[in-house]
């Protein structure tokens, strides 16, 4: 892979080269927004398959029209950016693509545009506690709400929320918050989806608990009914339920599927990553690599 390579407004450029100035509104305000991809090397046929790439991208121009951003970009836009730069940067290995849209502009914070695209792409495998699982804390920061800073807005400014919880997670001795909203209900973790099993069943937090919505919770959710046959609930949950699951684990792009084995020392099941965990991790494994042609259209494959 080309080392330290940006892509910016349509060039592939040093990573050095990639700069903001200090006084831009984005970087004063962090009226950001972003998305973040996976693409899978496969050494077979020495491509990359781009995981959902249209969902992403459809979810990048929901987040700039809420952001109120000059709507200057479309979607076939937004995908060719990205297939364009990892054609060039040529991976041999899974990578993890940050795709960003921020203002090029001084003026202040009410500003809408004028915009500017980035990528940038770093190696990336499974994630800590993938194999094993980690240990959560339910957080005592509550969920940023929708009448506040809207959490399906995936804005860089609305992970201070994150970055509080995981922190305090972190010096209380845990691997991971879960965060409540302010209703006290079950919202996510620190950046990802939050999924249990619960009487056999899946249960994952509705879009209106004040959560991202998340393209990967999507897959999963489809991929428990179609490949694993599981009934599958979407409905407000409570903590307790999180103590008394058979169950419970993270999700996200980045994170993919990782078991949650105790919460606040409490074991969750037999302490280890439990069964339907394990198997949605080879499903969506499976789904993104291209070991299942059922989902074709979940890859976007890039040659070079």
């Amino acid at each position: 892979m080309k080392e330290r390579m940006v892509y910016l407004n349509g060039e592939i450029v040093p990573y050095e080269k990639a700069t903001v100035p200090l006084l831009n509104t984005s970087f004063r305000y962090g009226a950001m927004v972003f998305e973040g991809l996976r693409a899978y090397w496969i050494p077979q046929s020495g491509t990359l398959n781009i995981f959902r790439l249209k969902e992403h991208a459809a979810r990048l121009l929901e987040s700039i029209k809420l952001m109120r951003f000059e709507e200057t970009y479309t979607s076939e836009q937004i995908e060719r950016a990205v297939i364009d730069y990892l054609a060039a940067l040529k991976p041999a290995q899974d990578v993890h693509i940050r795709q960003m849209v921020f203002l090029d502009s001084e003026e202040f914070y009410y500003a809408r545009g004028p915009l500017q695209m980035a990528a940038v792409a770093v190696p990336m495998g499974r994630r800590r506690g993938f194999e094993k699982g980690i240990n959560c804390n339910i957080s005592s920061w509550r969920r940023i709400s929708d009448q506040s800073i809207p959490p399906r807005i995936k804005c860089a400014g609305n992970y201070q929320n994150s970055r509080l919880a995981h922190i305090e997670s972190i010096e209380s001795g845990y691997d991971y918050p879960l965060i409540m909203n302010d209703r006290g209900k079950v919202s996510e973790g620190a950046g990802s989806a939050v999924m249990l099993v619960r009487h056999g069943a899946l249960v994952t937090p509705p879009a209106t608990a004040d959560i991202l919505e998340s393209i990967t919770r999507a897959t999963l959710l489809e991929l428990a009914r179609d490949r694993l046959g599981l009934s599958v609930e979407v409905r407000e949950v409570d903590r307790t339920e999180l103590l008394l699951a058979e169950e419970v684990f993270l999700c996200g792009t980045a994170e993919e599927v990782v078991p949650v084995v105790g919460v606040d020392r409490v074991r969750i099941g037999a302490g280890v990553p439990g069964p339907i965990t394990c198997q949605l991790q080879e499903e969506l494994l499976a789904a993104a690599r291209g070991n299942e042609q059922h989902y074709a259209d979940w890859r976007t494959q890039v040659t070079f």
